[in-house]
């Protein structure tokens, strides 16, 4: 038994681990549209196995983490490819079956592994991600009540943001940079591999004309903007000076895969994120000649197939340079979003107030605009003491880890001047675990012996 643990443990802390599970998340993301909708036909549906074999593998990992006290990162891998499982657009009637059980399970076992862990406690961010826990809650005072029970889950989801963080704070060891890192590493994989499955579902680029992005857990901005929040911490992997190909190569795809979502948000974040990222890599000596020599040969691929591609080429550049400062309506919903804020100024009208001419809800694609608009004068009190929080753990704990973090942050929470960063739960999720294990990580010693974990 105890040999069956070790062998157990080596494999949980290998790449093979997260590698699979983001592999079978692919899986179930194809194949499971059935099952996700809840569709079922007296015909018997291959998804539906798919479905299943994924739901216990899920169910009995959390059950080996809660037996054996395991520590909380072994969920990692778990936790942020769940974000990226669903298929099927988020519509009252329709409901995400696979990843609701999963988050479900999750939770529990999250849950679970706490009380196993005992002795609760709070942590640097807590007092702010209560506070926006506290205002979405709030906020529905000045809506009616729905039927739709689903739609209260994103009422719920600063609730969960909450108990997401107290579960890593709580759970895991001191230092899991490296055990995250690698995670990001292979869900970044997952991601583009579900972006070139979509291209070659539309007959890759032979019709772009009315073609978008569409993943289910959301659309081509928020793969962009995913793809641009993994990429400090696939740098930080860099600083192991192991697998540098292998890692340039998934790095170099990630870029050609922002490119391809068309996505403006996109192409300016492959900027702004990814020159800082250089300059560290400059910076820390991981740039030598074979490296440069496998980005210009990558890069120089690259731009031939891109440029062979015309009918990619023309709407990528036409995206750049004809609609690159275009707004997209985005002054009128920040004229609407300040409309709201004056209707409802103290815990505005929730994320279930307004809708469009569609019955869609509003987004105001706003950080800031939509957080006056749905929480009020208490929810931008709230987000205001939680950026206090944050970029105050990130200074007064300055380091390696903590620079790729700071990059990440601050360039993000700058996009979101035009985009509703924090509406995006994939976004925010991986936010939070990013500076919980940044948290924990404080007092080992900033060193380069210590940057990187070694794997068992």
């Amino acid at each position: 038994m105890h040999r069956w643990r070790e062998k157990a443990e080596l494999f949980f802390k290998s790449e093979f681990y997260p590698a699979i599970i983001s592999f079978l998340i692919l899986f179930g993301w194809q194949f499971s549209h059935e099952f996700n909708a809840f569709v079922f036909e007296q015909t018997f549906h291959f998804s539906i196995v798919i479905s299943s074999i994924v739901i216990l593998l899920y169910f009995a990992l959390f059950a080996y983490a809660i037996y054996f006290k395991k520590d909380g990162s072994f969920t990692f891998p778990l936790i942020i490819n769940l974000l990226f499982a669903t298929k099927i657009h988020y519509q009252a009637g329709v409901y995400p079956a696979f990843q609701i059980i999963l988050a479900g399970i999750s939770i529990l076992g999250f849950i679970g592994m706490m009380i196993r862990h005992g002795n609760i406690k709070n942590g640097k961010l807590s007092l702010g991600l209560f506070l926006l826990a506290l205002a979405s809650f709030l906020s529905v005072i000045n809506v009616p009540i729905y039927t739709e029970v689903f739609l209260y889950l994103a009422v719920f989801s600063y609730a969960l943001y909450f108990l997401l963080y107290l579960g890593i704070i709580n759970t895991t060891e001191t230092d899991t940079r490296r055990v995250f890192s690698i995670t990001v590493f292979y869900t970044a994989i997952l991601v583009m591999a579900q972006t070139f499955i979509l291209y070659f579902d539309n007959g890759w680029f032979n019709d772009l004309d009315g073609f978008h992005l569409f993943y289910g857990w959301g659309i081509s901005n928020d793969a962009a903007i995913i793809l641009a929040s993994f990429l400090p911490f696939m740098i930080y992997l860099f600083l192991e000076k192991k697998l540098i190909i292998y890692r340039l190569i998934v790095t170099g795809l990630l870029f050609i895969t922002m490119i391809m979502t068309l996505s403006r948000g996109g192409t300016a974040l492959i900027f702004l994120m990814g020159i800082p990222c250089l300059i560290f890599l400059i910076k820390h000596k991981i740039i030598n000649k074979r490296f440069l020599v496998a980005a210009i040969t990558f890069a120089a691929i690259a731009s031939i197939f891109f440029l062979l591609n015309t009918n990619f080429y023309y709407h990528l550049r036409h995206r750049i340079f004809n609609e690159a400062f275009a707004m997209n309506g985005r002054l009128e919903l920040f004229s609407d979003a300040l409309r709201v804020f004056s209707r409802y100024p103290l815990f505005g009208s929730s994320v279930l107030g307004d809708r469009d001419t569609g019955n869609r809800f509003i987004v105001y694609h706003s950080l800031y605009f939509n957080t006056l608009a749905v929480f009020g004068l208490f929810g931008l009190f709230a987000m205001i003491v939680h950026f206090i929080q944050k970029y105050k753990l990130i200074y007064k704990n300055f380091g390696t880890f903590a620079l790729l973090l700071f990059f990440f942050v601050f360039i993000t929470d700058l996009y979101g001047l035009l985009d509703n960063t924090y509406g995006n739960l994939q976004y925010t999720a991986i936010l939070i675990i990013a500076l919980a294990v940044f948290e924990k990580s404080i007092p080992e010693k900033e060193s380069s012996e210590l940057l990187i974990e070694q794997s068992a």
